[in-house]
């Protein structure tokens, strides 16, 4: 008898297990960036530089109308000198006075129990200002100050207005007024 030939059976082929760490950590590495990304676009958009926050500060004050120019470690006590010695086009001092307040009215929100102290405030300059906050006294009926509300505005362009909404919190409110207003230096 002949020997039967048998060719060799092939062997399955043996797949690796799936490397479940590595991938887990690539999904998040590529989830930050993605997060990441989407918080400096919007950053990006809103004109914040998240690197070096006080340089869009200085940026927009180098833009302003006035022609002077003062750098970063120069004494603050020393004006401001104008570049072509022109006194009139010296840069004026911020005021708050150039921040003009609309009448306080309050409302209450629809569908809620909310109530809100509402407003404009007017830049009458021609500067940019920064910071702003507004803060109430809350009277009673009687004009006795039965509490504080206040709202803040990152940026009031020049000749803008700002609306302000101020949450109130004392029950009792009949009015609000206007107790002071100041900007971040």
């Amino acid at each position: 008898m002949v020997p039967e030939t048998t060719e060799p059976e092939a062997s399955p082929v043996q797949s690796q297990p799936a490397n479940w760490m590595g991938w887990s950590l690539s999904a998040v590495v590529i989830l930050l960036l993605v997060v990441g990304g989407a918080m400096y676009l919007n950053n990006k958009r809103q004109g914040k530089s998240s690197i070096f926050p006080g340089r869009d500060r200085v940026r927009a004050m180098a833009k302003g109308d006035n022609d002077t120019t003062a750098a970063a470690d120069e004494d603050d006590s020393q004006p401001a000198k104008p570049k072509n010695g022109n006194p009139a086009s010296a840069a004026t001092a911020k005021s708050t006075d150039d921040l003009k307040v609309s009448p306080i009215a309050l409302r209450k929100t629809s569908g809620s129990s909310l109530v809100y102290a509402i407003g404009t405030v007017r830049n009458e300059s021609d500067q940019q200002r920064f910071g702003v906050t507004v803060e109430l006294d809350l009277l009673d009926p009687a004009g006795k100050k039965i509490g504080t509300a206040k709202d803040y505005a990152k940026v009031i362009e020049p000749r803008k207005e700002w609306r302000f909404r101020a949450l109130v919190v004392a029950p009792k409110t009949a009015s609000a007024k206007l107790a002071k207003i100041r900007e971040d230096e």
